[in-house]
């Protein structure tokens, strides 16, 4: 209903003039009790993740070239890097990932299909 009253509310205003716009406006946030808006849950745009242990060890299954899955083994996650300094860009995501014998390398956020702790056989089906 109170959408309804919005939109009578612009067309009198559109036909009328901006005055009278401003004054139904007005009119329409009056009539509003503020305490049903204030107890509104509050829509958060943030993503809550538990974040990945980063002291544990991995097997990360990735896809390759021509299709192929490569499997890194007993992997430590170091962190995140990108090729340049703007999160806004996609594509631009890296893992930074130590092997055993300690060697860094980096992987593509999107490329990774499977993570589980190192040593854990994974279980599933292909249908």
């Amino acid at each position: 209903m109170s959408f309804q009253i919005v939109i009578l509310f612009l067309i009198f205003g559109f036909l009328l003039g901006s005055a009278v716009t401003y004054l139904f406006i007005r009119l329409f946030w009056a009539m509003i009790d503020r305490n049903v808006i204030k107890s509104l849950p509050k829509y958060s745009w943030e993503r809550k993740l538990d974040i990945i242990d980063l002291e544990k060890r991995y097997d990360i299954y990735i896809h390759g070239p021509e299709n192929k899955n490569i499997i890194y083994k007993n992997i430590k996650l170091k962190g995140s890097r990108g090729l340049i300094d703007d999160s806004a860009i996609h594509g631009n995501e890296y893992l930074l990932l130590e092997q055993d014998d300690g060697s860094e390398i980096l992987i593509s956020n999107y490329s990774i299909s499977l993570m589980c702790l190192s040593g854990t056989e994974p279980r599933f089906e292909i249908r």
